[in-house]
This record gives structure tokens, sequence and C-alpha cells, in this order.
């Protein structure tokens, strides 16, 4: 059947739709009146543009891109959005209700700072990461995305903490250092303060030292806050 133009439609379209069942190569458009287009009527090409308002009441199925600007609600009440592929959001998005997130999650804003509130809500079955046990050597700075650090002492370790931190405010960067002595032993343990920014111990002028026989451990708990530029550090735990 050759192409049709402009279709003006009336009430009587369901009429129509009921008594054809043919293939088009391509419908231009549609000027509808009083009418409602259901499912499955139109399975060739068909190209609809909205330069308004377009609400669908039903199920509408996309197969290709869908581009949307300006203020966009998607789901109403007891509704479900469900993206069972990639979904990008470059501006803000506001979630209203339960937002259920399987599989691997990044969270972050342009500066890389997220604030999530919790508002009192309860944590459960969760693990802090924490950096594989590795060599030390004798000079170690600790990366400013850690928050466990496990070291094997294999020589006189100066450990340097990270600069800049707590990168967001008010906030608190908290650092467990685990230490242990090689099958040698008597390796000693220096913290360093990055420039600009000094060091205060637990009870002490000094810092505590570590453990030194072969194969012991010993644990830092390091802690600064923002606009401070002490770092807080106790010996947390010592090997008998």
């Amino acid at each position: 059947m050759a192409a049709i133009a402009n279709v003006a439609l009336s009430n009587t379209f369901d009429e129509w739709r009921i008594r054809t069942n043919q293939s088009f190569t391509r419908l231009n458009q549609f000027a509808v009146n009083e009418s409602s287009l259901y499912a499955n009527t139109i399975t060739a090409n068909v190209a609809f543009t909205s330069a308004g308002l377009l609400t669908a009441s039903g199920r509408a199925t996309i197969g290709t891109n869908l581009n949307v600007s300006g203020n966009t609600t998607l789901g109403g009440s007891a509704k479900t959005t469900t993206a069972t592929g990639l979904v990008t959001v470059t501006g803000r998005q506001t979630i209203s209700t339960n937002l259920d997130v399987s599989g691997n999650t990044s969270l972050s804003t342009g500066s890389g700072n997220t604030v999530i509130n919790l508002n009192s809500a309860r944590i459960t079955d969760y693990c802090e990461h924490a950096v594989a046990l590795t060599n030390s050597g004798t000079t170690q700075t600790i990366a400013a995305s850690s928050n466990v650090v496990r070291y094997t002492l294999t020589g006189n370790l100066t450990l340097t903490l990270p600069s800049g931190q707590p990168e967001a405010a008010p906030a608190v960067k908290t650092i467990v250092v685990y230490l242990k002595q090689d099958g040698v032993g008597t390796r000693t343990v220096t913290f360093a303060a990055p420039a600009g920014e000094s060091i205060s111990y637990n009870n002490s002028a000094t810092q505590p030292a570590a453990q030194t026989g072969a194969s012991k451990v010993s644990i830092y708990t390091c802690m600064k806050f923002d606009a401070d530029p002490v770092w807080y550090i106790s010996l947390s735990y010592i090997d008998d």
C-alpha cells in the first residue's frame, strides 16, 4: 500500500484499526482528535513528534535512544521504573522513595565528595576495605583513599600520612595502620606528617614504639579533623 501522508482521525479510528491488518511503508503524521492509539496497532516505522506534553497512559517501549530535556518525572504513584542497562545522570536526580542498588555503584559529585545522610538508620552486614598486606621497605606514603592499611615491616619504616585530609567538611579522617614484623623483627616505624601538618600522640610527647619481636603485630589509629592541622595518633594494639 502506498504511503499515507496525513490522516485526520476521529472516534472512528477504533473501527478502522479493527478492520485493518496491514503493514505500511511509512505513516508520516497522525492528527488525532479525541481518539486513542492502542498498543500493538502500528508495527512499522512510525515517528511521533511531541511539541508539547506527551502523556503515555499505558506501556511505552523504546528500543533506541530517548533524549529528554527539561524537568521530567518518571513513575507516578505506585508505579515502578526499572532500568536494566546503563543510566547516566548528568544533573540532579531526586529519589523520594526507596532506592534499591545491586552490583557495583559509585556515588560522587563533581568534587568527589558525597554526603549520604542515613538519618540514624542502622547499617548491618558490611565490611571496610583494607589494603592487602604488603612489604613495607623503608618508606611508604598512605594513599588518601585508604582507611585501613597493612604492612609487613621489612625495614626501618618512615610512614607518611596523606595530605589534605579529610577532603569534606565537617568531617574526620580515620586511618588504621596494621604493622607486622617480618621473621627477623627489630624493625622500627616512624610516622611523618605532610607539609604544614603535625602529629600529636596519645598521652605521650613521643611516638609509642611498635613491638619489635619477630612476627609481632602493632596497630595504630590515626585521626584528623577538617580545618585542624594535627594528626592524632594512638597505639591501639600491641602483641605481648
